[in-house]
């Protein structure tokens, strides 16, 4: 008896059940990728610029800052000319992805000796005008800055400004602690 090419009902039954729990196991661990994936590179561009604003301020010998409007859930770059007067650079302006949203705050990093020696950062309500810029001036030294980018499901990446160096460091993502 010849048997016609081709697969039985059965067969394909027990292929599509395999392939339904192979999806389900591995589904769950593909879920937090694309978000991660996104504020990761948020947060390299974000990276980028303070560089690109504090390497500027050194060649050019004038201070540069970083503006950051959280309202808009955009950032660019400002030089000042010689009054101190600042204008955006072009093409420096750039959105954050869809969701995105980002929180600045000061901070301090102690240069020498302990912390408990260095007076408190500067409380954020008294500096509303101060803490969507970061100043980046031609010696090298910057404005301490920690800026916070926040996804909707609760994915956190931090960017701390070093104020001595003005070097940026990225940790995260983490998540976001809950109360």
């Amino acid at each position: 008896m010849m048997r016609d090419a081709g697969f039985t009902l059965v067969e394909l039954m027990v292929v599509i059940a395999v392939l339904a729990v192979l999806t389900a196991t591995i589904l769950p661990e593909l879920s937090g990728t694309l978000p991660e994936a996104r504020l990761r590179a948020d947060g390299r561009r974000l990276g980028a610029a303070i560089r690109l604003a504090a390497s500027q301020a050194a060649t050019r010998n004038r201070e540069h800052c970083l503006r950051v409007d959280p309202d808009r859930g955009e950032y660019w770059i400002e030089a000042a000319d010689e009054q101190r007067c600042f204008a955006p650079l072009d093409g420096t302006r750039t959105r954050l992805e869809a969701g995105v949203s980002v929180r600045i705050r000061a901070v301090e990093v102690p240069i020498m000796g302990s912390a408990e020696e260095m007076p408190p950062p500067p409380d954020p309500a008294a500096l509303p005008e101060a803490l969507d810029t970061i100043r980046f001036r031609p010696d090298g030294t910057a404005d301490g800055r920690e800026i916070l980018l926040r996804e909707p499901s609760g994915l956190e990446l931090a960017l701390a400004v070093n104020p001595t160096t003005a070097a940026v460091r990225i940790a995260g993502p983490r998540a976001e602690e809950r109360p």
